[in-house]
């Protein structure tokens, strides 16, 4: 159970960050009437690499778990 809580808590920082990147590029590109910021730019890389890093992560996570999963249920029978 402690490692589906980690899971979702990790999930719902990610989509946090996703959201707060979303907004930002909204508001950007609104009002933005001078050449791009570009600094600005590399740490939105940065974030979405972060957030890309972590759902990576969550979904080989999630697979291996699966896998088990379906070897365990295998055995059973």
């Amino acid at each position: 159970m402690i490692k589906r809580d980690i899971l979702c808590d990790r999930m719902v920082s990610v989509s946090l960050k996703l959201q707060t990147l979303r907004d930002s590029c909204s508001s950007i590109f609104r009002t933005q009437k001078y050449p791009p910021n570009f600094i600005w730019f590399k740490g939105a890389a940065g974030i979405c690499q972060e957030a890309i890093d972590w759902i990576e992560e969550v979904v080989l996570i999630l697979s291996r778990a699966e896998e088990l999963q379906r070897a365990d249920h295998c055995n059973d029978d």
